[in-house]
């Protein structure tokens, strides 16, 4: 029996998040995936190679060798490769994850961006001035 952790770990991390939570639990996350799969009638072995799988992956990535077509199982020592369309193959996947880092950066920076716009801003010249968020103040002034 084949059980996606993946999928049963990003369904419990949606239920968090939409519950509001700003610490999730990684611990909490496996358990939940492990309870999820329903490892005392799931096939164990799945589960190792599963693990071991990572774990090569890890190591080959570690070693600057880098997959040559997602989900094969072909890495390439970019160490020792001399063919240039290889080389480019690869580098257009580190491209994509570059993206995926750069998308990262982005989403941070964006949320930094909000609570800018939602801290509150007091006004010491005036006192008797309102308490405000900072957006509201530069959506004021333009």
């Amino acid at each position: 029996m084949k059980t996606n952790i993946l999928s049963n770990a990003r369904l419990y991390i949606l239920e968090r998040k939409q519950a509001g939570e700003v610490f999730i639990s990684s611990d909490a996350v496996k358990e939940w995936t492990v309870k999820m799969c329903d490892v005392e009638e799931s096939d164990r072995n799945y589960f190792f190679d599963y693990y071991v799988n990572s774990m090569v992956t890890i190591a080959l990535n570690m070693n600057n060798c880098y997959s040559k077509e997602r989900g094969e199982g072909v890495f390439v020592n970019v160490d020792a490769c001399r063919d240039r369309a290889v080389l480019e193959q690869l580098l257009g996947y580190a491209d994509k994850d570059i993206e995926s880092d750069s998308s990262r950066y982005a989403v941070i920076k964006r949320r930094l961006r909000q609570l800018d716009f939602e801290q509150m801003f007091i006004d010491l010249d005036n006192p008797s001035a309102s308490i405000q968020t900072v957006g509201d103040v530069i959506a004021a002034a333009m």
